[in-house]
């Protein structure tokens, strides 16, 4: 009876052990993490997860994926992970799940032309509604707020292009993060073009992992908020601003 008792102890340990390793790879599997947006907070996001997941054991790489395809694929599993995004995506994309502790924040700001004078100030994403805008493609927040207020709106390829638009007078603003405006403005090199201060709003972004690794959720967050709590994150994000 006690060999009966002790061999079915050990499979029963046996069993919980895989189904906690279930999901999770090993460091000499190749996990990708999909990204949308060419971007300082991207440069920076990049260099923070890559940091954390080999904390916890596993090397990445990383693939563009433009617009929502780092979502969709992250969704169905043809890449594990997806770099960063806001907070409840998880309602289209079921099989995501969130690692809970943001990176950053984004900072929402229209930029105009410079002695451009709005009529109506930008203090609300509703605010927004008069004026033709331009945003890059991936923006879903921006896009989502566009159609319910049935603006005239285009999507561009890029920040880049989007701010050229503005340039040339075919928008009359362009919806961005704040810190990442400013950044491709000097890049780009662009004249004229200025932010309406101050940010109209703001949300966290976080990462996403594909569920059958939801066994990393746990680590990544511990390691997020120990980079966070040393003031590493704070250090890349600075080394990546404009």
């Amino acid at each position: 009876m006690s060999k009966t008792i002790a061999a079915t102890k050990y499979l029963l340990a046996a069993f919980l052990l895989l189904a906690c390793l279930q999901g999770t790879p090993s460091a000499d599997q190749h996990f990708v993490i999909g990204y949308f947006w060419h971007s300082r907070y991207t440069d920076a996001a990049k260099q923070i997860m890559a940091r954390a997941y080999q904390h916890c054991g596993i090397l990445v790489d990383f693939e563009f994926l433009p617009g929502e395809r780092s979502l969709l694929l992250a969704d169905t599993g043809e890449v594990d992970a997806s770099l960063f995004r806001s907070e409840g995506v998880t309602q289209k994309y079921s099989n995501l799940v969130m690692v809970p502790v943001h990176l950053f924040v984004a900072q929402p700001t229209v930029f105009r032309r410079t002695g451009q004078i709005l009529e109506c100030p930008v203090r609300s994403w509703d605010d927004l509604a008069p004026y033709r805008l331009a945003f890059r493609r991936g923006a879903m927040e921006v896009e989502k707020h566009a159609k319910r207020l049935q603006m005239i709106y285009f999507v561009a390829e890029s920040d880049e292009k989007a701010f050229q638009m503005l340039h040339e007078g075919r928008v009359d603003i362009v919806v961005t993060d704040y810190i990442n405006g400013l950044g491709t403005l000097k890049k780009t090199g662009l004249q004229g073009i200025e932010p309406e201060n101050p940010p109209f709003d703001s949300h966290r972004l976080y990462h996403y992992v594909n569920r059958r690794h939801r066994g990393l959720v746990d680590c990544l967050a511990r390691e997020l908020r120990r980079m966070a709590d040393s003031g590493e994150i704070g250090r890349i994000l600075e080394e990546s601003a404009p």
